[in-house]
């Protein structure tokens, strides 16, 4: 099987496109990856861009992706494809957050994903999934944090109770990162082709 390259120093965006791959190519993850500018208007033109240059940068195939969360009652004042960039750390993301939402009744949250291949420089596939809606804690619980994942740490789904992301079961979490189950569909489809 010949490799591909998880374009990604995110470990928990690694671990699941390791899975997306797997079956089709070898996952190679690059401790030293390259960080390269993130460029595009949207979640698929970032992840198609980055799958493209990284392709190109190391002379293979590479699988990308970016993703953000979209929320309604902060429409005009959060762009959610600075999602992870719109603050420099996890804490200053997630207090800045909050404090967006303060007195917000809807406290919906979007999120998608979007996912790109490229060999070469040249790009072969993408596509683009919705994740389940959750909504915004009104505080922060530090037990309720892991590195990479910093928005699910205030995210919590009223499907399940109302309880925090890091509360669910392993099951429940899978059915909220439903996109990533959408991504894998499509790319499987794609590589049947």
């Amino acid at each position: 099987m010949q490799q591909i390259l998880i374009a990604t120093k995110n470990p928990h965006k690694q671990k699941k496109l390791s899975e997306i791959v797997s079956g089709f190519y070898i996952p190679e993850i690059k401790k030293d990856l390259q960080s390269i500018e993130e460029k595009g208007n949207n979640f698929l033109e970032i992840a198609e861009n980055k799958a493209k240059e990284y392709s190109e940068i190391y002379n293979c195939l590479a699988i990308a992706t970016d993703g953000g969360a979209v929320i309604p009652a902060l429409k005009g004042k959060w762009d959610p494809v600075k999602t992870r960039r719109f603050a420099e750390t996890d804490k200053e993301r997630i207090a800045e957050l909050l404090k967006m939402m303060v007195g917000k009744e809807d406290r919906t949250e979007e999120w998608y994903e979007a996912l790109a291949v490229a060999d070469k420089g040249k790009l072969v596939f993408s596509t683009q999934a919705k994740a389940m809606d959750g909504t915004i804690d009104k505080i922060f619980n530090p037990k309720f944090y892991q590195k990479g994942i910093w928005l699910c740490s205030i995210t919590s789904f009223p499907q399940f109770g109302g309880r925090n992301f890091f509360e669910l079961t392993d099951e429940e979490k899978a059915a909220t990162e439903d996109s990533w189950d959408k991504l894998r569909k499509s790319f499987a489809q794609f590589m049947q082709k």
